[in-house]
């Protein structure tokens, strides 16, 4: 019996002094790894966000490009901003963009009083309402005033229609963009922030929370910036806001007329 004792109390022995090694092991390469290990992890992380932050952007390209999407949300001009993240901006004014078929449509509301002033913004305001939209394809543009339920076609001015650039409105254009191999992804707060150049000089800086699109900032070369608070974008804009059905056409030429009179 003295023997099996020793016996045990030999092998426990070697045991604890393998763990002892192995600990004194860990304990050496956990002072040696910290900061190699902290280097790894965050290089995981930034590949990580680049992965998210492309797949984000691809998306909402795909969204747009696909030529049938309704987004809706407001449009400032922000007095001050901290970093693009921290804005203080002017006013909002709700606006939409859609496109379906290869008709696009740009909708926003409308203060007549700031536009015009006085009693003309008061007249404006009670007869167009505040809300105006245009639906442009190939052949016509229409510019229709849903809360009064009538619209009028530009393509009555012949000639004399006025040069407007349509490519403004066009957001389809965004599934051409060219994602680079290096994309610029950012995370701050709640948000992810992915930035691409302009064409035209600049950036636009598309930011994501809960994996949707929340804001879009432009920074343009002359140091202006424009932002877009994002409500929703979706690949289903409703018929309706192509559409003129139950509405009064007036003859734009008639109604130029009459306000010339």
């Amino acid at each position: 019996m003295t023997k099996k004792v020793l016996s045990a109390l030999l092998a426990v022995a070697m045991l604890l002094s393998f763990a002892a090694i192995a600990t004194a092991y860990d304990t050496a390469y956990e002072a040696y790894l910290p900061e190699q290990a902290q280097e790894i992890a965050a290089l995981n992380e930034a590949a990580e966000l680049q992965e998210q932050g492309r797949a984000l952007i691809t998306a909402t390209a795909d969204t747009l490009g696909s030529g049938s999407f309704y987004l809706r949300g407001s449009s400032t001009l922000p007095a001050d901003h901290n970093h693009l993240f921290d804005l203080v901006p002017s006013p909002a004014v709700p606006i939409a963009f859609a496109a379906d078929d290869g008709q696009l449509v740009f909708e926003q509301n409308v203060n007549w009083g700031d536009v015009l002033g006085g009693f003309q913004g008061f007249l404006f305001r009670v007869i167009f309402g505040n809300r105006m939209r245009m639906v442009v394809n190939e052949d016509e543009a229409r510019i229709i005033f849903p809360g009064r339920r009538f619209f009028f076609n530009l393509t009555d001015l012949g000639e004399d229609l006025p040069v407007f650039n349509f490519e403004d409105f066009d957001l389809t254009g965004l599934g051409e963009i060219d994602i680079p191999t290096e994309l610029p992804v950012e995370r701050a707060g709640n948000y992810i922030r992915v930035t691409l150049d302009n064409d035209d000089g600049g950036y636009t800086h598309f930011f994501y929370r809960s994996s949707l699109l929340r804001r879009i900032v432009t920074e343009m070369p002359d140091g202006s910036v424009t932002v877009m608070e994002i409500d929703s974008l979706s690949g289903n804009p409703p018929e309706s806001l192509f559409s003129t059905g139950w509405m009064l056409y007036i003859p734009l030429g008639w109604f130029v007329r009459l306000f010339n009179a």
